[in-house]
C-alpha cells in the first residue's frame, strides 16, 4: 500500500512529476511481470526508468519513485543472482520505502534481512559488512530471529577478520552450510579470502597511521596464512583497492599508505575516539614542551 500523499506529490507538481508518476507505474508493472521469475520486459521497463532518473537531479526525484524503483531493481537482481547489486538496492528500498509509505512489513523484515546478509557473504566485491551490521532494521531482525541469527553471527565474524572464529563456525555448522549450495561453495572459495582480507584491514585500522609498516610475518600471523601466501594476499588487497602501499621484499615488510573507508561498528567508533584522545594528548604535551623550551631562548 502506497501512501496517498506520495501519489498526489507525483501528480500535483506539473509535467516533470507526471513523468515520474508514469515511471512509478512502470516499476509496479515490472514487479508484476517478475512475480513468477525473470522477465525481459521487466528489465526493459527498469532500464527505461533508470535512464529517466539519470536526467533528473536527485533532490527532485520523488521518494515514492525511488522506493518503487529500488524494490523492483532488488527483485530483478535477486532473480539474476546479482548479489552485489541486490545488496545496494535492498538498502535503498528499506530506506526510501519507509519514507514513501511502502515499508518492509515486520513479518517480511527477517526474510529481507537474511537475503541482504547472504548477498553480502556471496557478493565477490563486498568485504566490509559494517553497512549491514549497523543498519538497525536488518540487524535487529536477524538478532531477534531464532532461525536466522546464525547468518548475522557469520557476518560479524567475517567483518572483524576473525579467521579462527570463522573456521570454527564453518566446521561446527557444516550441515547447515551444506544445505545452502551457494554458501557452501563460497566457503570453499571466496569467503576464506574475504575473512583474511578483513583481518588485514582490521590490523591496519587498529594501528596508527605512522606505524603502518608491518613485517610480513605479522601479516601472516594476523591473517592466518603461510609465509608464501602473504604477498599474494597483499597483492589481492592492492588489486581490490582495499589498501595501498608498497612491499619491500628485501626487508620483508610492507608499508600501508592508505586504507579504504569502511562503515564502523559502535566498538570501532569507540576505539577511534580513544585513539583521537590519545593523539590530542600527544599534541598538547608537545606544545607544552615547546613552550617550556621557548622560555629559555633569549629574547
Amino acid at each position: 500500500m502506497i501512501a496517498p500523499g506520495a501519489w498526489l506529490g507525483l501528480l500535483g507538481g506539473g509535467q516533470p512529476y507526471v513523468q515520474q508518476f508514469v515511471e512509478a507505474v512502470r516499476c509496479v508493472k515490472a514487479l508484476l511481470l517478475m512475480t513468477h521469475g525473470p522477465s525481459l520486459d521487466a528489465k526493459r521497463l527498469l532500464d527505461n526508468t533508470e535512464d529517466f532518473l539519470a536526467t533528473v537531479p536527485v533532490q527532485d526525484v520523488q521518494v515514492v519513485l525511488q522506493a518503487l524503483f529500488a524494490r523492483a531493481s532488488a527483485r530483478h537482481c535477486e532473480l539474476m543472482n546479482d548479489h552485489g547489486a541486490f545488496y545496494d538496492a535492498v538498502f535503498a528500498f528499506a530506506t526510501y520505502g519507509k519514507a514513501a509509505g511502502v515499508p518492509i512489513l515486520d513479518g517480511e523484515m527477517t526474510t529481507v534481512a537474511y537475503k541482504a546478509a547472504m548477498a553480502a557473504l556471496l557478493a565477490p566485491r563486498i568485504h566490509n559488512f559494517g553497512r549491514l551490521l549497523t543498519f538497525a532494521p536488518f540487524a535487529d531482525a536477524l538478532e531477534a530471529s531464532t532461525s536466522e541469527k546464525w547468518v548475522y553471527h557469520l557476518c560479524k565474524l567475517c567483518n572483524s577478520g576473525d579467521v579462527d572464529g570463522y573456521t570454527k563456525f564453518v566446521a561446527d555448522n557444516a550441515k547447515l552450510i551444506g544445505s545452502i549450495p551457494d554458501l557452501h561453495a563460497a566457503t570453499q572459495s571466496t569467503l576464506p579470502k574475504k575473512v583474511r582480507l578483513m583481518a588485514l584491514l582490521h590490523l591496519c585500522f587498529h594501528t596508527s597511521a605512522e606505524q603502518r609498516t608491518f613485517p610480513l610475518s605479522q601479516i601472516g600471523q594476523r591473517c592466518n596464512v603461510a609465509p608464501d601466501e602473504v604477498e599474494p594476499l597483499l597483492l589481492q588487497a592492492f588489486a581490490l583497492r582495499l589498501i595501498e602501499g608498497k612491499i619491500d621484499g628485501l626487508k620483508g615488510e610492507v608499508e600501508i599508505t592508505w586504507v579504504q573507508a569502511r562503515v564502523l561498528s559502535v566498538e570501532e567508533i569507540a576505539a577511534l575516539a580513544d585513539r583521537l584522545a590519545a593523539w590530542r594528548k600527544v599534541v598538547a604535551d608537545t606544545v607544552k614542551t615547546v613552550e617550556e623550551a621557548a622560555k629559555d631562548i633569549p629574547s
